[in-house]
């Protein structure tokens, strides 16, 4: 179940050039936010140099907790799609197309050697532009059961990383890499 090209700080321009740089995008849960830490804090532990930048939504928590964790966030427009008819699913077509557009400028004006993203419907938008730019995209699913976004980016992910060998299943198996959730180190202690 390891994809056939893992990821290594070989495989990215950084390398040859300085800093990595990391995008990572993580939205709307603590169940999403902070596995995003937990990679953003190994990616420092390994390059003190590397340059990180999350992207989520403001009105939700990672908005608080990606800053208190000592790292940059930028935002998108954009929020879940309701799975009944409501009001707020009439907005989501225009959300859809703005966050699309507010991620394409974030990627070019960051211009990350990776994008990760750790599901929550932030990921989703930002997500979908490394595809079309070249740049790798590296998903991290929590649960055994992938959620919508990671399903639905898992055609355009170079690897995605799981905790549970039943999302299999339902992503591309070439692709899987069964490596367990990432923690942060501060729960430890």
């Amino acid at each position: 179940m390891t994809a056939d090209k893992n990821i290594s700080s070989a495989d990215t321009p950084a390398t040859a050039m300085g800093a990595p740089r990391v995008l990572i995008a993580a939205g709307g849960t603590g169940g999403h936010v902070y596995p995003g830490i937990a990679i953003a804090d190994a990616v420092r532990e390994m390059r003190p140099d590397a340059v990180i930048l999350f992207v989520g939504t403001r009105d939700r928590m990672e908005w608080q907790a990606v800053p208190r964790a000592g790292y940059e966030i930028k935002s998108i427009w954009i929020s879940g799609l309701h799975r009944r008819l409501t009001l707020r699913n009439l907005l989501f077509p225009l959300k859809l197309a703005v966050s699309l557009f507010q991620s394409l400028q974030i990627v070019r004006k960051f211009n990350p050697d990776v994008v990760i993203t750790c599901g929550g419907f932030a990921s989703g938008p930002v997500g979908r532009v490394p595809a079309s730019l070249g740049i790798p995209l590296l998903l991290q699913e929590q649960k055994s059961y992938p959620g919508a976004t990671t399903r639905m980016l898992s055609s355009h992910a170079r690897v995605i990383f799981t905790a549970f060998a039943d999302a299999v299943d339902r992503l591309p198996p070439e692709k899987v890499n069964l490596a367990g959730n990432p923690v942060r180190s501060s729960i430890g202690t």
